[in-house]
């Protein structure tokens, strides 16, 4: 009897130091503030590039300027508060926009009704700069419910919704099937398998306790 009493202690001293570390985070750490990126083909769908970006537009046949579009990006700034160990509610904002570059082109005389011409050769072009083209702000409210919550790793399931300010407006519903952080104490890593007005297929990220 002893000796099992003694096996029930051993096991138990560990456990009980488990519950002490999980209420430093679930308890009296609730608030924490992420930033994040990802992959986000949804978004340009949503926010389809701007005539100045689609190379040869109206005005660039009367200005010689030319624009060639790089790639979109996505910015997620997100306010979490952990109300109990398993739930956790977050207020998020997401950036997009495109990353292009500007050209101007010479000029090649007039035409027949006296508007003025340019070369569209590439090869002639002469690079004016890399510029940032922001979309927008699209606001959004998740749940998340972490069905693994350890010390240094967390894995949780979200959904929540976003709202497109296009025209009209769409409430854009946002699913995570799974994420992770992981990190001890303040600072921690994240990264998500997410459909939804943040991003697509990925989005990974740092953040901050307190």
């Amino acid at each position: 009897m002893r000796r099992l009493s003694l096996l029930w202690i051993l096991l138990l001293v560990p456990f009980s130091k488990g519950l002490a570390q999980e209420r430093f985070y679930f308890e009296d750490h609730r608030h924490s503030i992420t930033l994040s990126t990802g992959i986000p083909p949804i978004l340009p769908m949503m926010y389809p590039r701007g005539s100045a970006n689609n190379g040869y537009t109206m005005d660039g046949w009367h200005t010689g300027t030319g624009y060639k579009t790089h790639f979109s990006y996505t910015f997620t700034l997100a306010y979490n508060y952990q109300f109990t160990k398993r739930w956790e509610m977050a207020l998020v904002a997401t950036t997009c926009g495109y990353i292009y570059s500007q050209y101007q082109h010479p000029e090649k005389g007039v035409d027949d009704y006296g508007v003025m011409t340019y070369d569209w050769d590439d090869s002639k072009r002469q690079y004016q700069g890399t510029y940032l083209d922001f979309r927008g702000i699209i606001p959004a409210a998740m749940v998340r419910f972490y069905w693994l919550a350890r010390e240094s790793v967390q894995m949780y399931s979200a959904v929540g919704a976003g709202l497109m300010f296009s025209s009209p407006v769409i409430l854009y519903p946002t699913l995570t099937p799974v994420g992770i952080r992981f990190g001890k104490k303040h600072w921690f890593g994240l990264a998500e398998l997410t459909v939804g007005s943040t991003a697509t297929i990925l989005l990974a990220g740092a953040g901050y306790r307190f």
